[in-house]
């Protein structure tokens, strides 16, 4: 009788825990503050989907956070539009993560010689770009921003890139990227990717915490369109694993 009774409690609750997420409704808080319906961010998407389609894209949802908020979950975003290339990229960075950064010993713009081993003992993150590269450009007043945060003043950052070191500096004197930088690496971008820009996220340890394509677009509920912004909480959630 005790047992037909404990079985009998299990299902019950079950069932309760059932009627309780079929009841709880789903919302996505936009980069802005804006809280929406989860069919009506599954119709932006599925907009923007047949708009890129031909281009050979698609918009991607990335979750940075969740919350319970009485019957509601409510999640955190960031859309970012992705081809074919960059699919096959998340993949490859999944064999990156949890491993020692391939080693390198690099002179930067000054002549001083960067290396994994010199940077062991300190957090990391390494941005991958070149010089022509809209989307590169496009994050560098955030990526500045966060540089310059005295949150991450224990963190290095780094940029790294195949172009030469006479186009990055030329390049540096018409727009301010305040990392410390590594040209000519042609060869070791291509361990990590062909599409640009990526930050790769080290532990003081030299371990790889994550890899992340560049800083998503902001998407503008009331204009229906992505605005020239970037969305940095995907990044500084990255950059507080490791700091």
């Amino acid at each position: 009788m005790l047992k037909k009774t404990g079985i009998a409690l299990v299902l019950l609750l079950a069932m309760v825990a059932a009627s309780v997420k079929a009841q709880q409704k789903v919302f996505y808080r936009a980069g802005n503050g804006t809280i929406i319906p989860a069919a009506t961010l599954d119709s932006i998407i599925a907009a923007k989907d047949k708009k890129l389609k031909p281009l050979g894209f698609s918009i991607s949802r990335t979750i940075t956070d969740k919350r319970i908020s009485g019957d509601s979950l409510i999640y955190s975003f960031t859309l970012n539009a992705a081809n074919g290339s960059a699919a096959a990229n998340a993949k490859r960075y999944l064999g990156f993560i949890g491993k020692p950064l391939p080693p390198f010993s690099i002179k930067d713009l000054t002549g001083a010689t960067i290396s994994t081993d010199k940077l062991k003992g300190k957090p990391f993150v390494i941005n991958m770009w070149f010089t022509t590269c809209a989307p590169c450009i496009g994050e560098m007043p955030q990526l500045n921003t966060i540089r310059h945060d005295p949150a991450n003043a224990n963190v290095q950052f780094i940029a790294m890139t195949f172009d030469s070191r006479e186009k990055v500096s030329g390049f540096l004197r018409k727009i301010p990227f305040d990392f410390i930088h590594l040209p000519d690496q042609l060869a070791y971008c291509q361990q990590f990717t062909d599409d640009f820009p990526i930050n790769i996220f080290v532990d003081k340890n030299g371990i790889i915490s994550t890899i992340q394509d560049g800083l998503p677009m902001v998407y503008d509920e009331k204009l229906k369109v992505f605005t020239d912004k970037v969305d940095p909480s995907g990044f500084n959630e990255a950059l507080g694993r490791i700091r």
